[in-house]
């Protein structure tokens, strides 16, 4: 009786196991001014991305390589491609009509009063390129 129970064992431990789903990464380009560790006045590089770049300032991070590029291009318009880690998030149930979302409820966040600003929304930088152009000046 034992040998049948053993098997049993045995044999769904050799069974693969449901793995978690990987999680999920969201890339994205956006454009904006380097100052520092800080890309300012972001804009979302397509349309695609309107959604994602939300934020007018970012934290940027990288490899060293990466800082020590944007270290460089200080004060520069670049276009980054990037990991955003926390993408953002409706703030409630929503229902689509027609062409319309309609969201109940509010944001947490929004309702509490005596709260420090948030620290700006991170990117992960994977590439950075220059637009050849100083922050502020008119496009030539």
């Amino acid at each position: 009786m034992s040998v049948s129970v053993l098997l049993a064992i045995a044999v769904s431990a050799a069974q693969p196991q449901p793995q978690a789903a990987p999680p999920k990464i969201t890339m994205v380009s956006a454009e904006g001014c380097v100052s520092g560790l800080t890309l300012k006045s972001a804009r979302p590089a397509t349309i695609e991305e309107a959604e994602l770049i939300v934020s007018p300032t970012y934290k940027m991070t990288g490899s060293k390589a990466i800082k020590e590029e944007l270290k460089t291009l200080n004060g520069m318009l670049v276009r980054v491609r990037a990991e955003l880690p926390d993408p953002p998030s409706a703030a409630g149930p929503a229902t689509k009509v027609g062409n319309t979302q309609i969201q109940l409820g509010t944001d947490e966040s929004v309702a509490q009063v005596n709260r420090r600003t948030p620290a700006p929304p991170s990117l992960d930088v994977q590439s950075v390129e220059s637009l050849a152009r100083k922050c502020g000046a008119n496009s030539k």
